[in-house]
């Protein structure tokens, strides 16, 4: 699954992969997190592995509320 953030990452400071992995549990929930990971991020893009297709499906349901919390958390990205 990937999720993309407005403006395309376009921001004044790039978001580490490595921010992104060690906050991944407060931005995707706890439980969420168990069962879905980030992979990848590059240019905006954030590319996350599940355990599941019903996990992915779950992520898309998801996917404004991610992104929400990814804004909040870095928000000069």
């Amino acid at each position: 699954m990937t999720i993309t953030t407005p403006g395309g990452g376009a921001g004044t400071t790039p978001v580490a992969r490595e921010d992104l992995v060690l906050q991944w549990t407060d931005v995707a929930g706890e439980e969420t997190a168990r069962h879905a990971h980030p992979v990848a991020l590059a240019d905006g893009l954030l590319t996350v592995q599940c355990d599941s297709t019903a996990w992915a499906k779950n992520l898309q349901l998801m996917r404004g509320e991610i992104v929400t919390q990814l804004m909040r958390r870095f928000p000069d990205a």
